[in-house]
């Protein structure tokens, strides 16, 4: 009987050229070979594992930088959006509520005394963050639904895009309910991007890698986003230049995220498109210096 090209059963490859006992070479073995092409690697307790290959590595260090983002974005309701020291609500504002005059015991104007959100009620402070979680809820679930319907690329660019626009308007809102509405697809952006790029990033490193790219690898670099947000807030006092500099990111991943970050093979079998989940593949070991796998037809 002959074996076509290319076929799949149980979401396996089957190659006449690689494997003439006709067991299937499944997603797993081909980032497996994949990771072959490194050296290995030690970690924890003398574990070793091969090393990832390029484009593996490629995509973990942008879907790295997109969670450090998404937890430095979280923190905006931390730094951003608070109470001012030594208020006092009987300071001069204009029609609209915004302060001319200063009369709080710091030298920054910030979002609560720019609005006056202490004077007059202030659940308008806690709403903000309310509505970013709400968001945040919905984006988990919608995130999910859109992942497994169009792709997890298309997804990720998505919500990457509408951060990326979202985040400058929030700057410039020019009343409070403007900036609190547009918190809902804030939250949802930030968590439709955490949720994808770590099923993305799971479904493109070896079984080995997953308990810690998954556990080890995204926990340090949400950890690392809340860090440098911190820094910033430090350089940057006014919350309106913190808010846009925590968008500039978000706009410059939009390039590498383009260029670099390929569709989940998983997705694309699940889905029936076996040549286009060959190709990724193929894409992935024509980055490598040189290509020595066992499977010589995923080689270039």
């Amino acid at each position: 009987m002959t074996v076509s090209m290319l076929e799949i059963k149980n979401r396996g490859f089957y190659r006449t050229s690689d494997n003439m006992s006709g067991k299937p070479l499944t997603v797993d073995k081909a980032l497996e070979a994949l990771a072959e092409q490194n050296s290995p690697r030690t970690i924890l307790h003398g574990l070793t594992l091969q090393g990832l290959g390029r484009s593996q590595g490629n995509v973990l260090t942008i879907l790295g930088l997109l969670s450090a983002l998404g937890a430095a974005t979280t923190f905006i309701s931390v730094f951003v959006e608070i109470k001012t020291p030594g208020l006092d609500c009987s300071a001069i504002t204009d029609p609209s509520g915004r302060i001319l005059q200063s009369s709080s015991s710091s030298s920054v104007v910030g979002m609560a005394e720019e609005w006056r959100l202490e004077c007059g009620g202030e659940w308008r402070l806690a709403l903000m963050g309310t509505l970013f979680f709400g968001g945040s809820a919905a984006g988990v679930a919608a995130g999910g639904v859109l992942a497994d319907t169009v792709g997890r690329r298309k997804t990720l660019l998505i919500a990457t895009a509408v951060a990326a626009l979202v985040l400058p308007l929030s700057a410039a809102a020019s009343t409070w309910q403007q900036y609190a509405f547009l918190k809902i697809p804030q939250g949802a952006a930030v968590s439709v991007t955490f949720i994808v790029g770590y099923t993305l990033g799971m479904e493109f490193v070896p079984p080995g890698w997953r308990t810690y790219i998954g556990t080890g690898y995204f926990a340090f670099t949400f950890a690392l986003g809340e860090l440098a947000f911190v820094a910033a807030s430090l350089l940057t006092p006014r919350w309106r230049t913190l808010v846009l500099v925590v968008s500039v990111p978000w706009a410059l991943l939009l390039v590498p995220l383009i260029k670099y970050i390929p569709e989940s093979p998983r997705w694309l079998l699940a889905k029936g498109r076996s040549t286009e989940a060959e190709s990724v593949l193929q894409r992935a070991f024509a980055m490598q210096p040189s290509c020595a796998t066992r499977f010589e037809s995923l080689c270039p």
